[in-house]
């Protein structure tokens, strides 16, 4: 199998491809997705048929294919939380800048209507 080597080269090993794959029912961009703050180790994975999965390929020793798959789902576990917090802050203060939003509009309109009998 074709894999990086250190070099960001290609080099052929006698290799495997382990998968870990669960269902999904979120944004299928999830991996293009950068919360705030950003980080420079962000999972990596495809999303297929409601699923996402993720993997790694590597030399055929079950214990590194594990670790490194556990490691990549605690990885994603962690970017979903983080991405879930900041969505509902975003969304607890939608109502707040609606509601300015609107008083702001009625004011303007309030104006314009004064203005109107004003001439």
């Amino acid at each position: 199998m074709r894999v990086h080597d250190m070099f960001d080269g290609m080099v052929e090993i006698d290799g495997v491809r382990a998968t870990r794959s669960f269902a999904f029912t979120g944004d299928p961009g999830l991996f293009r997705l950068r919360t705030n703050p950003y980080s420079t180790t962000l999972p990596h994975g495809e999303i297929s048929n409601r699923r996402v999965i993720i993997g790694m390929s590597g030399r055929n020793d079950a214990e590194t294919l594990k670790r490194e798959i556990d490691r990549q789902e605690q990885l994603l576990r962690e970017y979903v939380e983080t991405s879930t917090k900041h969505i509902e802050v975003h969304n607890d203060k939608l109502g707040a800048l609606l509601g300015e939003a609107v008083a702001s509009r009625r004011q303007q309109l309030a104006s314009l209507e004064d203005l109107k009998n004003r001439i």
